[in-house]
C-alpha cells in the first residue's frame, strides 16, 4: 500500500486541537497549541517509519503533526531512527552508534515495508526539520539516545532545535523517556515545551517534573 494525496478531500483538522483557552492542568495552566491526534514515527504503519516518505504520507492523510526519534549517528549527526540497531528497518545491519551518516545514508530504509518504498534512505533531523518548517507543521521529537550517549543526545537536540527554530514556526514538543537525556536539553533549550515519557507513575513523579520542568506522556 502506498500513500496518495489526499489533501484535496481531508477533513478540517481543527476538532484535533484543545479547544481555545483549555489547558493540560487546572492546577498549573499552559498554552497548549497541540493537536491532540498526531501521526506516530512519520506516518504510522502505512509508510516505512521515521523516513520523509512516512512524513509526508503522514501530512497526506490529514496529520499537521508527527512524533519521531531522534539519535545520533556514530560520527555525531542527530538522525532519524528508533531503535539502537539498524537491522529491522534497514537492509543492514549493525548499531547506529557505530556507523557514520554517510554508511547510514547507503542504507535501504523502505524495503522491509514494501516495494513500493524501496531504496528510501535514513534522514537527518535537519531534513525533517526543513520539511516541516516549510509546510508550517508541528512535531513530537523524542529523544532516543543509544545507550550511553543520554546528556550528548540532549544537548546536541537542544542545540539543533534552537538553531532550526530560531526564524519561527510553533516550537517542537521534545520528550523522552530519558530523564539524563531531558535534562540535558532543559540545560540549553529551557523555553521548549518538554515532556517526559513513562510506562508506569512513579511515586516521585512531581519532584522528577519539577526537576524536568517536563510533563508526563503515559
Amino acid at each position: 500500500m502506498h500513500c496518495a494525496s489526499l489533501h484535496a478531500t481531508i477533513p478540517a483538522v481543527a476538532p484535533y486541537f484543545t479547544p481555545p483557552g483549555a489547558c493540560m492542568s487546572s492546577k498549573s495552566p499552559i498554552s497548549w497549541p497541540y493537536p491532540a491526534v498526531i501521526a506516530h514515527r512519520g506516518g504510522g504503519c502505512i509508510a516505512p517509519e521515521n523516513t520523509l516518505a512516512g512524513l509526508r504520507c503522514g501530512y497526506d492523510h490529514g496529520f499537521i503533526m508527527s512524533e519521531f526519534d531522534v539519535k545520533l549517528s556514530g560520527d555525531d549527526v542527530l538522525i532519524v531512527l528508533h531503535d539502537d540497531t539498524v537491522d529491522r528497518t534497514s537492509d543492514g545491519t549493525g548499531a547506529a552508534a557505530g556507523m557514520t551518516f554517510k554508511a547510514l545514508g547507503q542504507l535501504d530504509m523502505g524495503s522491509w515495508h514494501s516495494a513500493w518504498y524501496a531504496g528510501e534512505p535514513l534522514p537527518a533531523f535537519s531534513q525533517f526539520a526543513r520539511f516541516i518548517l516549510e509546510n508550517r507543521l508541528l512535531c513530537n521529537i523524542e529523544i532516543k539516545p543509544c545507550p550511553g550517549r543520554e546528556v550528548q543526545t540532549g544537548a546536541a537536540v537542544a542545540q539543533a532545535v534552537t538553531q532550526l527554530w530560531a526564524n519561527g514556526g510553533v516550537a517542537p514538543l521534545v520528550s523522552s523517556f530519558s530523564r539524563e537525556a531531558l535534562a540535558a536539553f532543559a540545560r540549553d533549550g529551557a523555553d521548549v515545551p518538554r515532556a517526559l515519557l513513562i510506562d508506569t507513575l512513579p511515586d516521585d513523579f512531581e519532584s522528577t517534573l519539577e526537576s524536568l520542568a517536563a510533563r508526563p506522556s503515559i
